[in-house]
């Protein structure tokens, strides 16, 4: 048996990644690669480059371990890498994880060869801290510990989910991504200044993923008639793991309780698709983020750091 690492394909590859995530997180609970809805808005996410083409692929490897009696045609992946920028994040099969030791020098060669004058001389990953094989990988090859960055979050699928008054004249609704785009947009990029890129035809591709249901991307609607929350929950048809992404509130219309009614009537809609697991990966760890997603039961919570290497 031999490694072989080859470029990514998004028409021929997804579905074989989708089932990699999906077996990886039957073999271990603690959510240490990510869920099949993450691994897809790489490409259908809203807040993108705009494009569908191979040079996103560009950015993904996967390492699959073959038969060498019998060709490609009897192959598995054991491992996922991507890149972003100085940011890179590594999937892999628990079963193979002495293989990171070869994964980690081959994203640093990678980052040296591309980086710009422009760029700093850096890499980054972000990891959980239950990971602690990578940790102490990461450690020996000399990363430093940078601190907090997120949580990984998750609410028992059975636990009740309360009511929630909205204050007068709000209202909840599901959003039509080409009637309400420009509503859509101004709330994404209030909270989430990086989209300001969005475009109707980007959000037309957000809403054509695999992981989307209409009824799951909801808003906030202010006395107005403008967005003042949005949230999405997205749902991967086939494992059926669910991530509530994005979720946010206007700067102009926080502290009124509208993210956790919202987050609640989403949580109370997504029951109709039976998710196996309701997850919110990457919370921001911020005091209000905490004190927020406490109230609505995501309490299981695992701290993520991100670890640092200068080039």
């Amino acid at each position: 048996m031999t490694i072989t690492v080859r470029p990514f394909k998004w028409d021929n590859d997804f579905d074989l990644v989708r089932a990699f995530l999906i077996e990886t997180s039957r073999l271990t609970d603690e959510w240490l690669n990510w869920l099949p809805s993450m691994f897809e808005n790489i490409k259908f996410g809203p807040c993108g480059s705009g494009e569908r083409a191979d040079q996103e692929d560009e950015l993904i490897r996967i390492w699959e371990e073959c038969d060498d009696s019998k060709g490609l045609a009897h192959s598995k992946i054991v491992a996922v890498t991507h890149f972003s920028q100085s940011l890179f994040w590594i999937q892999i099969h628990p079963s193979y994880r002495l293989l990171e030791a070869e994964i980690i020098p081959y994203m640093e060669s990678w980052r040296k060869e591309t980086m710009t004058k422009s760029d700093a001389p850096e890499i980054h990953f972000v990891v959980p801290v239950t990971n602690r094989a990578r940790i102490a990988l990461l450690t020996k090859l000399g990363y430093e510990d940078t601190g907090l960055s997120e949580y990984n979050r998750r609410r028992p699928v059975n636990m009740p989910i309360p009511e929630c008054a909205l204050p007068e004249g709000f209202a909840i609704r599901h959003v039509d991504v080409e009637r309400d785009f420009v509503n859509y947009k101004e709330v994404m990029t209030a909270v989430f200044p990086h989209c300001g890129c969005m475009t109707e035809r980007m959000a037309n591709i957000y809403a054509s993923a695999q992981f989307y249901h209409p009824d799951l991307d909801i808003v906030v609607v202010a006395p107005t008639g403008r967005f003042a929350a949005l949230m999405t929950v997205r749902i991967d048809p086939v494992s059926r793991l669910a991530e509530l992404e994005p979720v946010g509130t206007h700067p102009d219309y926080r502290g009124r309780g509208l993210a956790k009614c919202m987050i609640l009537e989403g949580l109370r809609r997504s029951r109709k698709y039976k998710p196996r697991e309701i997850c919110i990966m990457g919370a921001a760890p911020t005091e209000a983020a905490n004190a927020l997603y406490e109230s609505v039961g995501f309490t299981d919570k695992t701290a993520v750091h991100d670890w640092c290497k200068e080039l």
